[in-house]
């Protein structure tokens, strides 16, 4: 995996821990990958001091690795847009038009009125969108869905659907959690997308596991085997989520207010002599959708510059799979390794 996205996808569990922290319920999903794109798109106009600080903020040694990585994860991910045009209300429809139809409607009214503001000097935007049909003997049969109790992080029980089959999964036990890997159809797609759950032994090991995925790749966890399980029922659901990625990094400890140069902008935009920058904002929007057929998702991500291995071990005894508490998720296609969404459950029973 590269190491960017790397850093990305630690960045969303991060964020993960904090809200697990604060006991917040609001479910959470994060795109690592539109993410990267948008970053990328700004790197790639920039000069000097403020290129070097993006270059070692996203993990690349210089212009040309990132160009490179650029072009194989836009050749993997979805369409990328861009626009620096002036600001007004046309504009503004403009943009979430455009939103709206790369994710196929699940992402409406990207900016709300007054946004982009009369200040705005640079729009970077990326959207991706992602519908995966579960592989033909995974697809789960919807009569056999059903109501089931959840926990949530005060041990309070809300009652959701739930999906089940009796398939063999490649699934592994690690040391306080399980993986799980359900494949997606290839149809016409040359890609082989795959959703790893992430699942605590306890009620309450969500933030142990969350701990784990910072300081370690989640490339380790990927190596599974095909396996019988004794039990197994997983989540259907769907939620929203709006990240904002400037906050965000702040919060956790980082920080992406590096425009102190803004002449190293000029590759980009028109800036007079002595203009200041007054700060830049990254926003990602996403929503998925998880049922008996499969998974739909979405992620938009802005940006607004403002001025003035493999297992040989021992058999493992029968285990059991079953979601019924707070887990993590991934959505990730296997050739590249990119993870192109993220996020982890706390209240299924919220549309957030």
């Amino acid at each position: 995996m590269e190491r960017s996205v790397d850093y990305c996808t630690q960045l969303a569990s991060q964020l993960m821990l904090k809200n697990v922290k604060k006991s917040k319920k609001n479910n959470l999903v994060v795109s690592p990958v539109s993410l990267k794109v948008v970053l990328n798109m700004l790197a790639a106009g920039l000069k000097g001091s403020t290129l070097e600080y993006m270059l070692g903020f996203l993990r690349s040694y210089n212009i040309e690795e990132l160009n490179s990585k650029s072009s194989r994860m836009v050749a993997v991910a979805a369409d990328v847009g861009s626009t620096n045009n002036g600001d007004d209300e046309e504009l503004r429809y403009e943009i979430n038009a455009w939103a709206e139809a790369i994710s196929r409607g699940l992402i409406k009214n990207l900016l709300e009125p007054g946004s982009p503001s009369p200040d705005t000097e640079l729009f970077l935007a990326n959207g991706l969108y992602f519908k995966g049909t579960w592989e033909h003997d995974y697809r789960f049969d919807a009569n056999r869905t059903e109501k089931r109790d959840f926990y949530l992080l005060n041990r309070e029980i809300v009652s959701v659907s739930f999906m089940t089959s009796q398939n063999m999964y490649s699934c592994r036990s690690f040391d306080s959690f399980k993986v799980l890997k359900i494949p997606y159809a290839n149809g016409k797609c040359k890609r082989r997308f795959s959703m790893y759950f992430f699942l605590p032994n306890e009620i309450d090991g969500l933030q142990n596991l969350l701990e784990k995925l910072i300081i370690s790749s989640p490339e380790m966890y990927f190596n599974l085997r095909e396996v019988q399980l004794d039990k197994f029922w997983i989540l259907k659901f769907k939620f929203p989520y709006t990240f904002d990625v400037s906050k965000g990094t702040t919060d956790t400890g980082t920080t992406l207010s590096f425009m102190k140069n803004p002449e190293d902008l000029s590759e980009m935009m028109h800036i007079p002599e002595g203009a200041p920058i007054d700060g830049s904002k990254i926003i990602q929007k996403a929503c998925i959708e998880v049922d008996e057929k499969g998974t739909e998702a979405a992620a938009i991500t802005y940006e607004i510059l403002e001025g003035a291995c493999l297992y040989d071990g021992e058999p493992e005894p029968l285990i059991s799979f079953v979601a019924n508490h707070l887990f993590v998720f991934m959505i990730r296609e296997e050739n590249s390794g990119l993870i192109f969404l993220t996020a982890v459950v706390l209240d299924p029973s919220r549309s957030n």
